[in-house]
């Protein structure tokens, strides 16, 4: 059941594992189902799902296909386009604070999630949600100023 509502989002058995492991916690607690656990579990997982998928980090698009179809095939315009492409969004990071830096790095890059981040820093998860919108901001005004993407992808 778990594998089945997980589908392409969350690997079932971590999915149940998850559930499973937030139940247990509710009960140490003294909350939690005490009857009809099977429909709670099951909801739960379904609840967990539809969060992923209304994640941001879900929605993150990657490189336009044309990039990847000429990469794959040699083309040294398209190659040098991604590498100054890349390039720019290291620049940008860099010009961040190490505090922002390190929190962009662990939600886009290593898909950690908010809270997640806020138990590692010590910050509560509304503050490291405000810093990673700055973050993106910020990085968003550097990269539109950039010249090596300004030119070819302004709006």
């Amino acid at each position: 059941m778990a594998a089945h509502i997980g589908k392409q989002y969350l690997d079932g058995e971590d999915l149940l594992a998850e559930v499973l492991e937030r139940t247990m916690q509710l009960w140490a607690k003294g909350r939690g189902p005490t009857h009809n656990v099977n429909g709670y579990l099951v909801n739960s997982m379904r609840n967990r799902v539809i969060d992923e998928h209304r994640s941001p980090r879900s929605q993150v698009v990657g490189i336009p296909d044309r990039y990847e179809e000429h990469a794959v095939h040699g083309n040294p315009e398209a190659e040098f386009e991604l590498r100054e492409l890349r390039d720019a969004i290291d620049n940008a990071l860099m010009q961040l604070p190490y505090a922002s830096r390190a929190l962009v790095i662990r939600v886009f890059v290593l898909n950690q999630k908010v809270g997640e981040c806020a138990a590692i820093t010590g910050m509560s998860a509304n503050a490291v949600s405000l810093r990673l919108s700055r973050a993106k901001r910020t990085m968003r005004l550097l990269l539109e100023s950039d010249p090596r993407v300004n030119e070819r992808y302004a709006a």
